[in-house]
């Protein structure tokens, strides 16, 4: 019989691929969904999340790379590794510094005596007592003169200069001419600087849009930033406007519309809010990081797992050691 087009059938459109996230299963990592779906067994000693479609994994007592399915696709050979940024990564072996592709095969070998990890294509290394910047093939792009350097975002990455600390482009040129008494890296296009004691945040071409006036301050996330002022910790946006006043003891990251906070330093104890400043898992934990993918490591004076975004338990919960 013929089908109208109201009653036609249509083909369902496929859920959306919920992220993998390390999921730590009696003493062992593997990789787990929000769903509570365990798709990688927990069969590694240790294991960091996924960038780049690979995530680094402890096999015994040498680190490689999975991908999605948890093959071990960058055999594991060395000391330490850091996430990839694109088709590179640097990892460590034998006190040495090197980039590797995503077959593990070594492309450079920097002349540096240290090394850190790349980001947007460059990575702060040191030679002597000074940093600079090298490529993800090893070639020095920005010589060394800094007395520290960080990781790029949005193409500014923060350096140490001898009257403290300030912002430079790819070229290795100051972004803009102020420095600061202390700074953090950008993040969503605005960086947590300070000077005399009081934090506050300016944009990509220096220009301050939080003033300078709170006690602390951290990178933002999700569009609001971590602030702490005489009444504790509460968040701004980009523009600078307080959209939770400051009442918590103490705050982590907003991810997944989530913040660690611990609401009274009387007890202790940590949940998580929302954008809106909300108490959406109340206070139970001794222990509550921020979340990825939907899951949450958490732990109480008993027991240890992860939590959904609600705070019911999806791996666990296991006793606590």
């Amino acid at each position: 019989m013929p089908q109208s087009p109201s009653d036609s059938s249509r083909p369902e459109a496929a859920a959306p691929e919920l992220p993998l996230v390390p999921v730590e299963r009696d003493g062992r990592v593997g990789f787990g969904t929000a769903a509570g779906d365990l798709r990688v067994p927990a069969r590694f000693d240790d294991a960091d999340g996924f960038a780049s479609g690979l995530a680094p994994v402890l096999d015994g007592e040498a680190w490689g790379y999975v991908d999605a399915t948890g093959a071990l696709v960058v055999p594991a050979g060395f000391d330490s590794v850091t996430a990839f940024d694109g088709d590179r990564a640097v990892v460590y072996r034998g006190g040495h510094g090197l980039v590797i592709d995503r077959s593990g095969a070594v492309v450079a070998t920097p002349d540096v005596d240290a090394l850190h990890p790349l980001s947007e294509g460059l990575a702060p290394a040191r030679k002597g007592p000074h940093w600079g910047y090298v490529d993800a093939d090893g070639r020095w792009v920005v010589a060394p003169r800094f007395e520290e350097a960080y990781a790029f975002s949005g193409g500014r990455a923060r350096v140490a200069l001898e009257d403290g600390y300030g912002f430079v482009g790819r070229d290795g040129e100051l972004a803009f001419p102020r420095t600061y008494d202390a700074a953090q890296d950008y993040s969503e296009g605005l960086a947590a600087v300070a000077r005399g004691g009081r934090w506050g945040f300016v944009d990509a071409a220096g220009a301050v849009v939080v003033g300078l006036r709170y006690a602390d301050a951290r990178p933002f996330s999700e569009g609001v930033a971590a602030v702490e002022a005489e009444g504790g910790w509460g968040f701004v946006d980009h523009a600078g406007r307080l959209v939770v006043a400051p009442r918590f003891a103490r705050v982590g990251a907003m991810v997944d519309g989530r913040a660690p906070a611990v609401v009274s330093e009387r007890d202790g104890l940590w949940g998580y809010v929302d954008a809106n400043g909300t108490v959406v898992v109340a206070p139970r934990f001794t222990l509550a990081l921020p979340f990825a993918g939907g899951l949450a490591r958490v732990a109480t004076a008993t027991e240890k797992g992860y939590v959904d975004r609600g705070g019911a338990w999806v791996f666990g919960p296991e006793p606590a050691e």
